[in-house]
């Protein structure tokens, strides 16, 4: 990023913020620059969830979304697929949808290029319905993006709807001790994941979870399908909950057009982990980036840095911008959110070495 870096001056400003904090340039790039071969991230929609994941889904590793039932986490790897081609045009986005739900009309009406995707469709010749399928599959892409030298987005909608060759050839009645599956990802991570990272190939895997998530307890242990093999191989693990519904009466009609997510950073090996964010996800449009870099301003006390006005003064002015002036101030609140995030983070450092 090209620009001078500010002065480091001593003393306090407004907010509690130090002035000696990083400079913006610093702080966007601070654990990047400190983390093991991550070159580049794709973002994943919303501005808050780029900083808690320290830029955005890691290119090159394994990332675990994790939800129960309706947290958006399909629409999350949406977004993705959409962020990764813009940012990537020449890559290739592969798509292995294994729950035999997924409606490309409601996907493109997210933003999503399904034109551009490469899905792993049922019946077809690529279908990946087994744990031994995504493996050949996986490494088949791998090999490509390797001999293409272009980056590779490869989504698994979901881990749970896999099953694996000791199960499809099994009786309904006979028993299982159900640890197969368990066994085979393990092994098939161990083997695939420098493969991965060599070959530029991004995984995101989605993880269904039957207990409901409390927003408030994230400390509780959840169980997914496929053992512990991703809590030791994913880069990052993101936790979805659901925290209520977004309402909308027209005409004297109530009807809910989103829910509020929140979303935790249980795992994090190229950056600080443990961060969480909030945020609206609107039926047929997305994450809504703008509110929710509006309402972290605001319940945060640096709204006054955008603007002199009261949030439902701002929140009205903007919803009445033409689309071009929207999308200018959207850019400008995601930056002036990434530069207070940094900086509020830079603080939270230790302010010497160790070693």
């Amino acid at each position: 990023m090209a620009g001078k870096k500010k002065t480091a001056k001593k003393g306090s400003s407004k907010n509690g913020l130090k002035d000696e904090a990083l400079a913006p340039e610093e702080k966007k790039t601070y654990f990047k620059d400190e983390c093991n071969r991550v070159n580049d991230f794709i973002p994943t929609g919303c501005t808050l969830l780029d900083c808690v994941l320290g830029g955005g889904y890691a290119v090159g590793k394994i990332i675990n979304i994790v939800g129960d039932t309706a947290t958006s986490k399909s629409a999350s790897v949406i977004e993705a697929s959409a962020t990764f081609t813009d940012k990537f045009p020449d890559g290739h986005v592969v798509y292995a949808e294994s729950e035999a739900a997924f409606d490309k009309a409601y996907a493109e009406s997210l933003g999503m290029p399904v034109d551009k995707i490469e899905f792993r469709e049922e019946d077809s010749e690529n279908e990946v319905l087994t744990v031994e399928d995504f493996y050949n599959d996986l490494v088949a892409v791998c090999e490509r993006s390797a001999d293409d030298n272009v980056p590779t987005l490869y989504i698994l909608d979901s881990l749970d709807a896999l099953s694996d060759d000791a199960e499809m050839n099994r009786g309904i009645s006979e028993g299982t001790y159900g640890a197969s599956k368990a066994k085979m990802l393990s092994q098939i991570f161990r083997r695939i994941t420098k493969q991965m990272n060599k070959s530029n190939v991004t995984l995101i895997v989605v993880s269904q979870i039957r207990d409901n998530i409390d927003a408030l307890a994230f400390g509780k242990k959840y169980s997914r399908s496929g053992g512990k093999a991703l809590d030791f191989y994913a880069s990052q693990i993101i936790y979805l909950a659901k925290t209520g519904s977004i309402y909308k009466t027209i005409k004297g009609v109530k009807k809910t057009i989103g829910i509020k997510v929140k979303a935790k950073c249980t795992k994090n090996k190229v950056g600080v982990p443990h961060r969480e964010c909030d945020y609206p996800y609107r039926f047929n449009y997305g994450i809504d980036d703008v509110q929710a870099n509006i309402n972290w301003l605001e319940s945060n006390g640096f709204l006054k840095k955008v603007t002199d006005k009261k949030k439902k003064q701002y929140d009205n002015e903007v919803e009445a911008m033409s689309d071009e002036d929207y999308w200018q101030e959207a850019e400008k609140l995601a930056n002036k959110v990434t530069d207070i995030w940094w900086e509020v983070e830079s603080e939270f450092q230790p302010k010497r070495k160790k070693y």
